[in-house]
């Protein structure tokens, strides 16, 4: 998904980072919904509504954007760049945030 985020950005020459963070911190979201099972409404409320509707608006939008007749090939977001280290970095925050989740209940 995040390849093509940004495959989809660098057609309009857009570097993309907002989209990468929302798509990352919407399936951080997913895969802590799925790991809670029904008591996910109890740690976000309507906020998981937001959620979604934020990411599905952000999907259909970089869809919809024209492309520009100049692209760029190389990783426009500093993000991907590193792509190894970011992937670490998601997955050091879900562990953190699953952490918290199970043993402090906000």
């Amino acid at each position: 998904m995040l390849a093509s985020i940004q495959k989809r950005c660098r057609d309009f020459n857009y570097k993309g980072t907002l989209p990468i963070l929302i798509v990352s911190l919407y399936f951080v979201y997913w895969i802590t919904v799925v790991s809670l099972g029904e008591n996910y409404k109890t740690y976000f409320g309507n906020v998981s509504l937001y959620i979604r509707l934020v990411f599905f608006v952000l999907i259909s939008f970089i869809g919809i954007i024209p492309s520009s007749k100049e692209k760029k090939l190389t990783p426009a977001s500093p993000l991907l760049k590193h792509p190894n280290i970011y992937f670490i970095l998601c997955i050091a925050l879900f562990c953190g945030g699953r952490y918290v989740l199970q043993n402090w209940h906000l």
